[in-house]
C-alpha cells in the first residue's frame, strides 16, 4: 500500500499529539500519518523502534481519534477487527502501520415519499438505507433489532418496500402479530402474506410456517441442482438461470417462539438455517426483524449468517452484545427516530438514520 502526506494528515497528527504523550508525537518524529487513495483510509505509522504497542487497545483508541477529527468531511466506519498494512518503498522502521478505512463525506437520512426516493436510485444494485449508504444486491441476509418505540417496524416496512420495488423479486411477508406490516403486505397482492387465520391455533400457525420454509428450502435444492446441470462457471448464482430473487420477512421472530413446543422451535430453526447457508445462490433472502437476538432466541448459527445487521433505539452493552459483541461505544452523529449503527457486509459498524417516509 501506498501512502501520501497532505493537510489533512498534519491536521490528524496534531489532533492525536494531544491525546498522546509527548514521547508518541510528531513532534519527536514518532508518530507519521499518511492517506491511502487507494483504497481510501488513514494510515499511522509509529516508527520502531518505539514506545508504543501495535495492539488492538491502541488500534481502536486511535480510531476514536480520527474518526471524530474526520467527521464529517470523511467517514471511519468502526472496523470489526485491527488492521494493520505494509507499506511499500519505505525503511523496515516505518514499513508498517495501523490503517482506518474511510469514504468521502457522511451519510444522510433519506426523507421524502417512496415513488421520489426509488427515482433516485437504481434498485438493481442495492436496497439504499441513507443518501450514501446501500445494502449491495448480493447481500441475502438482514436482522433489524430493536426495542419497541425504536423504529424497527417502520425500517422493516422501508426495506420491504424497496425490496418489492426492486425488479425480479417476490416477497413474501409472515407476520405472526398481525402488525402494521402484515397491513401494508395485505394492500399489496402480489406478497405472500402468511398469517394467523381467525380461530387458527398458535401451535397450528407455527407448523404451517415451518412448512412453508420447508418447501422454499426444498425449492433451493431444485435451482442449485438445475444451476449445476446449466452453468460451468465455478462462481455462480441463479441470475444465470434467470431464477428471480424471494425474500422471506419475518416480523418479530420471538414471538413464533411463544407458539410452540421445543421440538417445533428447533423444527423451525432448522429450516431458517438451511435457508441462511444454501439460499445466497439460489437467490432465496431472509430479512429477520426482533427485539433482542438472544442466543436462546435466535441460535448463534443463523444469527452469524447475517450480512447485514441493524440495531436501533438505546446504544449501549445490553443492546448491541449480541450483533456486535466488540462494540463499546460509538459516534452517534444523527437524531430523531429510527436512529442506530448497522453493519454491512463486515465493512464495519457505522452509525445509521433510517429512511423517513411520508405517507
Amino acid at each position: 500500500m501506498h501512502g501520501v502526506r497532505n493537510t489533512t494528515c498534519e491536521y490528524l497528527e496534531n489532533a492525536c499529539n494531544s491525546v498522546l504523550s509527548d514521547e508518541l508525537s510528531s513532534f519527536t518524529q514518532q508518530l507519521l500519518i499518511l492517506m491511502s487513495l487507494a483504497p481510501l483510509g488513514i494510515i499511522v505509522v509509529f516508527p520502531l523502534p518505539s514506545a508504543f504497542v501495535y495492539n488492538k487497545e491502541n488500534y481502536y483508541k486511535l480510531y476514536d481519534i480520527i474518526s471524530i477529527a474526520l467527521w464529517p468531511e470523511y467517514t471511519c466506519p468502526r472496523p470489526n477487527e485491527m488492521h494493520i498494512v505494509a507499506l511499500e518503498g519505505r525503511s523496515l522502521s516505518t514499513a508498517r502501520g495501523f490503517f482506518f478505512p474511510s469514504k468521502k463525506g457522511y451519510a444522510k437520512r433519506l426523507v421524502g415519499d417512496m415513488d421520489q426516493m426509488v427515482r433516485s436510485f437504481d434498485l438493481s444494485q442495492g436496497i439504499p438505507l441513507m443518501n450514501g449508504l446501500t445494502i449491495p444486491s448480493n447481500v441475502n441476509s438482514i436482522i433489524v433489532s430493536g426495542n419497541s418505540g425504536s423504529g424497527k417496524s417502520l425500517s422493516v416496512q422501508a426495506i420491504s418496500e424497496f425490496l418489492r420495488r426492486t425488479p425480479n423479486t417476490h416477497l413474501v411477508y409472515i407476520d405472526p402479530k398481525k402488525s402494521a406490516g402484515a397491513r401494508w403486505a395485505r394492500g399489496h397482492p402480489e406478497i405472500t402474506l402468511i398469517v394467523p387465520n381467525e380461530n387458527e391455533r398458535l401451535e397450528e400457525y407455527l407448523i404451517r410456517v415451518t412448512q412453508f420454509l420447508a418447501k422454499e428450502v426444498k425449492r433451493i435444492f431444485e435451482v442449485q441442482n438445475s444451476l449445476y446441470l446449466h452453468s460451468n462457471k465455478v462462481d455462480s448464482d441463479a441470475g444465470e438461470i434467470k431464477q428471480p430473487k424471494t425474500w422471506i420477512i419475518i416480523e418479530e421472530l420471538e414471538a413464533l417462539e411463544a407458539f410452540g413446543t421445543k421440538k417445533e422451535l428447533e423444527a423451525l430453526f432448522h429450516q431458517l438455517l438451511l435457508i441462511s447457508l444454501l439460499g445466497r445462490e439460489a437467490y432465496t433472502n431472509l430479512l429477520l426483524s426482533m427485539q433482542v437476538p438472544r442466543n436462546d432466541i435466535l441460535p448463534i448459527p443463523i444469527r452469524s449468517q447475517m450480512r447485514c445487521r441493524i440495531q436501533l433505539g438505546r446504544i449501549d452493552s445490553s443492546t448491541t452484545t449480541y450483533l456486535f459483541p466488540d462494540l463499546d461505544h460509538i459516534m452517534m452523529p444523527y437524531n430523531g427516530p429510527g436512529i442506530g449503527i448497522c453493519d454491512i457486509d463486515g465493512t464495519g459498524v457505522q452509525p445509521i438514520a433510517m429512511p423517513t417516509i411520508n405517507c
